[in-house]
Formats: structure tokens, sequence, C-alpha cells
């Protein structure tokens, strides 16, 4: 016999006959049954919210109207803490160097982004500790010199964007003991065209952005000339058109964005999603 008809139950199959009379169905069973299942369910849907408020800390914190900054930066902090958390990103309010200074213990992290504050060389000593730090991000932070003596240290780090730094090609020189960085977003206004040498020796380079950089271009080949480098973005820059045009015959294959969008000359533009 087929499996499909011999596991199926039709209207063929013999009805077994029992070996003695049937007891009659006790339904006094049937009202106590459901009573122990919607205890079960409401039980349930109890944990379950319980659970799901305990591991969201963070997210009440932030709602909180009654939490300062420093309060509701602490909460992160903590939420991070007790669940080895892995990033850290602050885009409601400014971080200052005291509250940069509660990272130190936050040893699991990878990521740190933060978009707004005001964080200075006197503090960011304190991300050395991070052993596992591959992605910074500090907007509106004037980080010189010495800041970057200190994220040199970062021996992980492959990420690093400093859109608002008061640094020098000096300063910057130090981040080529970075053995695996990967994108470099820059922006200082003590920066000139010199800076284009320093980051030409920086091998592993992927993606190199300067913003309000002064790059002639001598400057601008100099960059192109990073080994693996596959985009390049400069905003505000003394690039000219016959330096634009050497760059596109020569690097067809390089991405790149010009002023915050693609140049008209790029043949990558017409790519780009």
């Amino acid at each position: 016999m087929p499996i499909d008809q011999r596991d199926s139950l039709t209207s063929d199959d013999p009805i077994v006959a029992s070996d003695g009379p049937s007891s009659p169905p006790d339904h006094r069973r049937h009202p106590l049954l459901i009573a122990v299942v919607l205890l079960l369910l409401v039980t349930g849907l109890c944990l379950f919210a319980l659970n799901r408020n305990s591991a969201n800390p963070r997210r009440e914190a932030l709602r909180d109207p009654e939490l300062g900054p420093k309060e509701r930066f602490q909460q992160q902090c903590s939420q991070i803490r007790s669940l080895n958390g892995e990033t850290l990103q602050v885009m409601e309010f400014a971080v200052d160097d005291a509250m940069l200074r509660e990272l130190s213990a936050l040893t699991s992290l990878t990521t740190v982004l933060l978009d707004q504050g005001t964080v200075t060389d006197d503090s960011v000593g304190n991300l050395i500790s991070l052993p596992h730090l591959t992605h910074l991000r500090l907007r509106f932070s004037p980080i010189g010199d010495r800041g970057l003596a200190e994220i040199a240290q970062l021996r992980s780090l492959q990420v690093l964007n400093l859109p608002h730094a008061e640094c020098s090609a000096e300063g910057v020189a130090q981040l080529q003991s970075l053995p695996d960085l990967r994108q470099l977003r820059l922006g200082s206004t003590r920066l000139g065209n010199e800076v284009c040498e320093v980051i030409a020796r920086m091998p592993s380079l992927r993606g190199v952005h300067l913003i309000g950089v002064p790059v002639t271009d001598e400057g601008l080949k100099l960059l192109a000339s990073v080994q693996q480098l596959q985009s390049l973005y400069l905003d505000d820059s003394a690039v000219t058109e016959e330096g634009w045009e050497w760059l596109f015959q020569n690097y067809p294959r390089l991405h790149v964005h010009v002023n915050q969008s693609h140049h008209d000359r790029d043949p990558n533009a017409q790519h780009e999603h």
C-alpha cells in the first residue's frame, strides 16, 4: 500500500472496537485545563516584557527628559558594560572630555562614533585601553598632534574619521604606524599640500577623504600613488581641471568625489547608486 494511503485517515478506514465499555468523559477537567493554559500564557508574556525592558535600559534612559547628557551617557555606558556591547554611538548630545574618560572600562568596544562633542587631546588617551577598537569617529572635536599620538597606539584601528581636527602633517605622520588603517577622513585648517606626501606613505589605505585641505595637482599625484587606494574624496581642494583630467586618464578605476559629488569627468559617475 502506498505510504500516503497507509498513514492517512479516510472514511474507508475501519473503526477499531474497544475491548470493553467506554467511560463517560469527565467535563470537569476542561475548565481547569483552560485555566492552566491561560496562566502559563500570561506568565510567559509578563516574563517577555520584563526581559525586554531590562535589556533596553539605554532606550528608556534616553527617553527620560529628566536626565542630562552626563547621566544619559553613563546609562549608555552601563548598558554596554552589562551586555559586552561593541558599539557606542552618540548623536543627541555633546560628549566632553570628562564623559569620554568613562570609556576606558568598556574593553569590548569595537566602534566609537561621537557625532556631537568637544573631545580634546586631554582625554583621547582613554581610548588606548580599548584593544579591539576598529572604527573611531569624533565630530566637532579639535584633535591635535598630541591626540593623534594617542590614537596611533590603537593598533587595531581600521577607520579614522576626524573632520574637525586641529592637527598638522607632522601629527598625521604618526598614523603611519597603524598597520591596518583602511579609511582616513581628515579636516584641519593646519593641513596643507604637504600632508599628501605623508598619506602616500600609508600603503594600507583604501579610502582617503580630505576636507578643506588645499591639495594641488602635485599633491593629487601623491595621493593617487597609494598602491591599494580605491576611493578619493576631496572637498575645497586646489586641484585644477588639468589635474583631474590627469587623474581620470591614469587611474580610471579610482572612485572620486569632489565637493561631496562626482566630478563631471569621473568615468564611474554613471555607476553611482
